[in-house]
């Protein structure tokens, strides 16, 4: 019996019997005879791809520890933090709440998850590249055969087929317009048909820094106030401290930007008492002397107002699908409320400015617009709407 099963060993591999070569192949044929051959191709693919570990098994290479790799070293990018921070601190932490929460096993795979410093810099480097390539992609197939870039930072037109741009949208910096390095200049060196234009909400956001000299002062006495509280740990920490035991709808103030004066201007009104109760504390007689000022609350309520306005329009300018139609059309309609404005401050009238509505009822006994600060309102509104009109002659009429 024996010495039958050695005669029966195949020459290839004198380890395995015929018969049992035979057995297996009927069993393989029905087990595999209903697929259809693109299953067999996938799998075979997959067989491909499988390799032999120390231990002679097969291991499948785990596509989400890559894809873990690529989100992390994206929201690394995305927060603008050093490539370093992968290795030393998000993977580090990650295994110990794995290991605790779910346990080793777990944490071995999360172990597989590159981060190293080379691992981050090369996984943004092929996502930048990979979304470079989509864009002049996206422009070359263009159904019109023609595009237009719209900017507010320097950029180069490496790689871009510049040569069927039709215009160029920038934010009028030199940088931008210049007629000899600007941007535009090396547009129409490639295109020379290309149109450039300023781009219509950083223009209102110039025409809207205009301000009398007494709102002027105001608005400088708030940036101190700012400075004062945010510049240091230890007074933003006793500041925030002081509204939560007030119960105040903010904690804290915002550091002064040109492009964030509407929200610095309405959290100041807003924590107006608290601000002053904390200068009080800190012996800020210099700036505190402003809030002491008759004036002082109803001008500052005007600014509150004003930034409140005009971040509501300058929210409409903004979104998807928003054309340059739209946009005059808000113009035109803020133009409206100017010059109603204007009829209603030169009659006393400030029912449309909530805050200094407010002010108004709770110190001055008659509820008059003291006429000063009327001819203030009715300068600013006058000189705002110069300077969009002169920024948006278009929209006029």
């Amino acid at each position: 019996m024996r010495a039958s099963r050695e005669g029966c060993h195949t020459a290839g591999n004198p380890a395995i019997p015929h018969v049992w070569i035979s057995s297996l192949r009927c069993q393989v044929a029905d087990l595999y005879k209903e697929r259809d051959t693109d299953f067999l191709k996938r799998h075979e693919r997959s067989l491909g791809k499988q390799r032999v570990d120390e231990s002679g098994a097969f291991q499948q290479p785990i596509l989400s520890v890559v894809e873990t790799s690529y989100e992390v070293s994206i929201e690394i990018a995305k927060k603008k933090k050093a490539h370093t921070i992968g290795e030393t601190l998000i993977k580090p932490c990650s295994l110990k709440m794995v290991k605790r929460v779910l346990g080793e096993a777990s944490q071995r795979k999360i172990q597989q998850v590159s981060l190293s410093v080379y691992t981050v810099k090369r996984r943004i480097s092929e996502m930048s590249d990979d979304i470079m390539e989509q864009v002049i992609q996206e422009i070359k197939s263009s159904p019109t055969g023609m595009f237009a870039i719209q900017l507010d930072e320097s950029t180069g037109l490496t790689g871009s087929p510049g040569n069927i741009c039709c215009g160029g949208c920038t934010d009028g910096a030199p940088a931008m317009l210049g007629s000899k390095s600007g941007l535009q200049k090396h547009v129409k060196e490639v295109a020379p048909s290309a149109k450039g234009i300023h781009c219509m909400i950083h223009r209102f956001a110039m025409a809207a820094k205009t301000f009398p000299d007494a709102l002027c002062k105001i608005l400088e006495v708030v940036v101190k106030c700012v400075n004062f509280v945010k510049t240091g740990d230890l007074n933003s920490r006793l500041f925030q401290n002081l509204c939560r035991g007030m119960d105040s709808e903010h904690e804290t103030l915002l550091f002064y930007y040109k492009v964030r004066r509407p929200s610095t201007g309405n959290v100041v009104f807003e924590l107006r008492g608290e601000l002053k109760l904390f200068l009080e504390m800190k012996g800020k007689d210099d700036l505190l002397s402003h809030f002491n000022e008759v004036s002082w609350e109803p001008r500052l309520a005007y600014l509150a107002d004003t930034f409140e306005q005009l971040n509501r329009l300058n929210l409409k300018l903004h979104g998807k699908e928003i054309n340059v139609f739209h946009h005059m059309d808000c113009i035109r309609t803020f133009f409206d409320k100017l010059q109603n404005w204007q009829r209603k401050v030169s009659a006393g009238n400030v029912a449309m400015f909530e805050n200094i509505s407010i002010v108004l009822d709770e110190i001055v006994e008659d509820h008059l617009l003291d006429p000063s600060l009327k001819n203030e309102i009715i300068q600013h509104l006058k000189s705002l709407e110069s300077e969009l009109k002169r920024n948006f002659p278009v929209a006029q009429g």
